[in-house]
């Protein structure tokens, strides 16, 4: 038996889910809304807004564009699918999108069906596609500003 609660802590150390663990039904659902809101709106407004969305704190502050700048605009462009576009107005898009259509659908199939789609990466997974996020964040950061000229 100590065996057994060995591994479970273990595997308890080891796992990530992307599971809303403990949440009571009313919050879950209020999650799900959040994130189909975000892709509702990716997919409905016009990819050419020329209305300013969200001022940036960090560029307000230092005056040169943060590594999440353009994150919005590249959403509206995901939901159309124009992938290049947004990988040029923000690298780290495509993946943070994908995650978010990721954990959408598995909240809705929970909520429709009872059942969960539980993804558990190692920990070294983790650290894995954590650093390679940050190197192309870092990247495209960089690359931005050189081509804005500010560096």
């Amino acid at each position: 038996m100590v065996i057994d609660n060995k591994k479970q802590n273990i595997e308890k150390e080891t796992m990530i889910t992307f599971q809303v663990f403990h949440a009571e039904a009313w919050q879950r659902k209020a999650f799900l809304l959040i994130l189909l809101c975000v892709i509702l709106a990716s997919v409905l407004l016009p990819v050419h807004l020329n209305v300013p969305l969200m001022p940036c704190l960090f560029q307000s502050i230092f005056h040169i564009p943060c590594p999440g700048c353009g994150m919005t605009r590249a959403f509206i462009l995901l939901g159309h699918f124009r992938i290049q576009e947004a990988f040029m107005m923000n690298c780290n898009s495509i993946f943070i999108y994908g995650l978010i259509v990721f954990i959408t659908m598995n909240e809705l199939i929970g909520w429709l069906t009872g059942w969960q789609v539980r993804f558990r990466p190692s920990r070294k997974l983790v650290i894995f596609i954590f650093i390679i996020s940050l190197g192309i964040t870092v990247l495209g950061w960089y690359h931005n500003l050189a081509v804005q000229k500010l560096i």
